[in-house]
């Protein structure tokens, strides 16, 4: 979102006339935005809802252990190893502290 807004201001900026009042806040508005973003993007971050879905898929996974546990029945179990495994690879792939795009996806 930032990068198209800062080229949308680009375009505008080679619109405007040499002698505008205004293109010389224009180009300093690009250039904080720019850097902004250099800054913002080169800054390693979590994904917060990658480790929220796959916390709530280890909890769903303990719930299907508990009624395996505690009723029995293979299907439990392996429905609770399905879950367990999304959790884990979630966590794995999330949790890490990575340099990652506006949609939380490793770069």
């Amino acid at each position: 979102m930032g990068r198209d807004r800062a080229k949308a201001d680009l375009e505008l900026l080679a619109l405007l006339p040499d002698d505008s009042s205004v293109r010389d806040d224009l180009r300093s508005h690009v250039d904080e935005t720019i850097r902004h973003i250099i800054s913002v993007e080169d800054t390693e971050r979590r994904d917060a809802f990658g480790i929220v879905l796959a916390s709530a898929f280890l909890v769903v996974s303990a719930g299907f252990g508990y009624c395996f546990v505690e009723y029995g029945g293979w299907w439990l179990a392996l429905a609770g190893a399905f879950f367990f495994i999304f959790g884990v690879v979630g966590l794995a792939s999330d949790g890490p502290r990575r340099q990652r795009d506006s949609r939380g996806r490793r770069i």
